[in-house]
């Protein structure tokens, strides 16, 4: 069975993410043998009020004989010394596993 996956980072915030001198990054995993695999990411300078990027990513799995596969976006920023910029630490990770 495949799985195609729109992952969305939103700020929604009423500030933009501005990290500073490296970009915000936002990665995409999926999980392997119990252990987060990265399968893609994506750099931001900036990511003002209301704005997202996204990625999308394609996997397939044997329906019946595997479990669907689970899927983590992290947002993180190194320069604002915190994992992103608006210190709120509730919406920095979201996990979802396909149905």
């Amino acid at each position: 069975m495949g799985v195609a996956l729109k992952a969305t980072a939103k700020n929604i915030g009423t500030l933009p993410y501005m990290p500073g001198g490296t970009p915000l990054k936002v990665k995409l995993y999926i999980k392997k043998n119990n252990a987060w695999v990265e399968v893609d990411s994506k750099s931001v300078n900036v990511l003002a009020p209301g704005v997202e990027t996204s990625m999308n990513y394609y996997t397939t799995y044997i329906k019946g004989k595997q479990k669907p596969p689970a899927f983590k976006l992290v947002v993180e920023s190194k320069n604002a010394g915190v994992v992103n910029p608006d210190v709120n630490m509730s919406n920095n990770t979201k996990e979802a596993q396909a149905q």
